[in-house]
């Protein structure tokens, strides 16, 4: 597998941590996907890499579980500064699209946040064609629906839920 970018999220240092932690706090891209915890969970599993470039952190990974595939993802990049600069954002891009091109990867954003979709428009204007996905979309459930898993809509989770139950030991 190809690393797109110079680090990955195994044996973090503390700094490195902290770091990582001031760009995901950053800014509020309301998006599950731009979390320490969510790319550190999924770090192995899409073989999430990282880097500063400029003033933005930089994430790349498999964007499927099939590594024979190598599709790789690029994040649209983080701020720590709580605001984009499109000039100094598009020179950075420039140099993460560069990687994805020594890698022989092509070059696309993925799971772009709505609340950063007019940097984008504003950076590249009439050169950035987006398009939603349904299936990459996050969800929000309340607490008490999933507490409960009741009606048709959690029909589903409720099944799996009893499966394990029936299925597995556990304790929690």
């Amino acid at each position: 597998l190809s690393m797109i970018f110079k680090r990955d999220f195994n044996n973090l240092t503390e700094d490195e941590i902290s770091l990582l932690t001031s760009y995901f706090e950053g800014y509020d891209y309301n998006s599950s996907g731009h979390t320490f915890i969510a790319n550190y969970i999924w770090r192995n599993t899409h073989h999430i890499t990282w880097e500063v470039i400029g003033e933005y952190l930089f994430l790349a990974g498999l964007g499927t579980t099939e590594t024979e595939e190598e599709n790789y993802f690029m994040s649209f990049p983080l701020t720590n500064s709580g605001s984009y600069n499109p000039v100094t954002l598009r020179e950075a891009v420039e140099i993460a699209r560069g990687r994805f091109e020594a890698a022989g990867k092509p070059f696309e954003f993925s799971l772009v946040p709505e609340s950063v979709l007019d940097v984008l428009k504003e950076t590249y204007g009439e050169e950035v064609e987006i398009e939603h996905i349904p299936d990459d979309a996050d969800y929000i459930c309340l607490k008490e629906d999933l507490a409960k898993l009741s009606g048709r809509k959690y029909h589903q989770k409720k099944n799996h839920l009893n499966y394990f139950k029936r299925t597995y030991e556990y304790e929690y």
